[in-house]
């Protein structure tokens, strides 16, 4: 009888441990303001090499003029899309995390410096 006892309380427990909820919510705040999402593209894409960055430059030159009718969706899937021209699927990936994480903002922020 302890034994079912002491099963059926460790069966409990685990399962509460198991449907506990888990969060983690981080903020971070910058000195400056946010840099443009090309420019954070060619950062990423220029740590794969010159060449590819140079290739990449000349296929997004139609794109530094930002045309007012579009939305900045619209504008971001585009520099994704040709972006990944140069990149593995893993790599496009990479880049959206970088985007959504902003990583590329400092060096970018930098260089602009």
């Amino acid at each position: 009888m302890k034994t079912v006892l002491l099963l059926s309380l460790l069966l409990l427990g685990i399962h509460q441990v198991i449907a506990a909820p888990k969060g983690v919510t981080a903020s971070l705040k910058a000195k400056w303001s946010m840099t443009p999402f090309l420019l954070e593209t060619s950062e990423f894409i220029g740590e794969d090499g010159d060449e590819k960055f140079w290739h990449f430059v000349d296929t997004v030159k139609e794109l530094t003029v930002y045309k007012q009718g579009e939305s900045v969706r619209s504008y971001y899937n585009l520099i994704i899309k040709k972006a990944a021209q140069f990149l593995t699927n893993l790599q496009v990936n990479l880049l959206r995390f970088a985007l959504a994480l902003r990583s590329y903002s400092p060096a970018v922020h930098a260089s602009q410096q």
